[in-house]
């Protein structure tokens, strides 16, 4: 019977859902069920998203590991899967900022089914409960990830920098079966992102709906009074 090491193989996902978050923007915006606004957008989540990113990459295996084995506290010693040698060290970073895009646009997306979608404009002027809905989204997205992935496809370095500032081998037990006593440390900086990011990326979101509101693919632009009536469809 074939049986396959689901921890071993999480990496296949740094290329299935960087895939599905291009693919499934780009569908939409040409096959017309987005506008231009939420396009750029996904661009707009891509870029924050690729800020911290690039930044966990660059301070280096001092800050974020993604191989070899560790210890907290004088727990027992936890291991990170190994990858296939042929992926490079900034794919990890390059992957996520893909799925950062996307956890965004979800987060829109949720925000425009859950208010209704034809109640009123969405995303021209702040309303609380769009930013809720994207904030929530964002970080609870980003919880679940830290938690499945933390101490077997990376692992942030607690530091004085980046304290842990909770403990526990719940998840990881959970999930891959923990040793006794193990515990892991979960860090700020990484949960703290996603805590902030929303906010610029909601603003962002604002302007561009009210600047490219109701430009569909090969449609010629509309006027910029009529823009500000635009909606997500």
């Amino acid at each position: 019977m074939l049986t396959i090491d689901v921890a071993e193989n999480q990496w296949i996902l740094n290329f299935i859902l960087p895939f599905l978050s291009v693919f499934i923007i780009l569908t939409l915006y040409f096959t017309r069920k987005c506008d231009l606004a939420i396009l750029l957008a996904w661009v707009a989540g891509f870029i924050i998203g690729g800020l911290w990113e690039a930044t966990f990459y660059f301070l280096g295996p001092s800050f974020t590991a993604t191989s070899g084995c560790f210890t907290y506290e004088d727990g027992p010693e936890f291991c990170l899967a190994d990858r296939p040698d042929w992926i490079p060290d900034w794919w990890n970073n390059l992957a996520h900022t893909f799925e950062d895009a996307g956890i965004f646009m979800i987060g829109v997306g949720l925000a425009w089914l859950i208010l209704g979608r034809n109640k009123h404009p969405r995303f021209t002027r702040w309303h609380w409960g769009e930013f809720a809905i994207i904030w929530v989204w964002g970080v609870a997205s980003e919880m679940v990830v830290t938690w499945i992935q933390t101490g077997k496809q990376f692992y942030f370095i607690p530091s004085d920098a980046n304290p842990a500032y909770y403990t526990t081998p719940f998840f990881y037990d959970f999930f891959y079966s923990a040793p006794p006593d193990l515990v892991i440390p979960y860090t700020v900086v990484p949960d703290a992102m996603w805590w902030i990011a929303p906010f610029p990326f909601y603003a962002i979101l604002l302007w561009l709906k009210r600047k490219f509101g109701g430009q569909y693919f090969g449609q010629n632009p509309i006027k910029e009074e009529t823009a500000d009536t635009a909606t997500v469809n």
